[in-house]
């Protein structure tokens, strides 16, 4: 199938999953345009921003996983 079309067709088929497929040589002619260097920076301060909150809820779950296991074996060496 040629890529053009490949591409407009994944575009209009109405259907979220499919995949859009871009070949490097269908891109080459493409302008895309950036945000000015202050508005990147702030885009990239923001993600990793949020990526350090990710983290540190990541181990705050990971932490309560591990009381909760703890809490449980305790609860069963009681019971029995």
């Amino acid at each position: 199938m040629h890529e053009a079309f490949a591409f407009r067709e994944s575009l209009t088929s109405g259907k979220a999953n499919r995949r859009i497929l871009i070949s490097l040589s269908l891109m080459h002619g493409m302008v895309f345009p950036l945000p000015p260097l202050a508005e990147q920076e702030r885009i990239m301060a923001e993600v990793e921003r949020r990526l350090l909150i990710i983290a540190e809820t990541e181990a705050q779950v990971a932490a309560e996983l591990k009381r909760a296991e703890r809490l449980r074996q305790s609860i069963a060496a009681t019971t029995y």
